[in-house]
């Protein structure tokens, strides 16, 4: 009887399982477009940072400096708004 109650166990377990299908995508990859150094980019300032109850006052100002820092390498023309 042991030996039919695993057979249904097993059984079971081929019937129902699942399969699961995985497609690797390569995203180290460098993209070939590059920032035109005459162009013009617009950082858009978020807004501050908070977590829970506690606000993080002009942290939405400093992260838009940052990143205009680290555009303004490539770009002649870097703005905020």
């Amino acid at each position: 009887m042991k030996l039919y109650n695993f057979g249904i166990v097993v059984v079971s377990l081929l019937l129902c399982s699942c399969t699961a299908t995985y497609q690797l995508v390569n995203v180290t990859e460098t993209p070939q477009v590059k920032l035109d150094p005459k162009g013009k980019v617009l950082i858009s300032t978020p807004e501050d940072g908070r977590y829970q109850t506690i606000e993080y006052s002009g942290s939405g100002q400093m992260t838009a400096q940052a990143i205009k820092a680290a555009f303004a390498r490539h770009s002649n023309n870097v703005s905020i708004s």
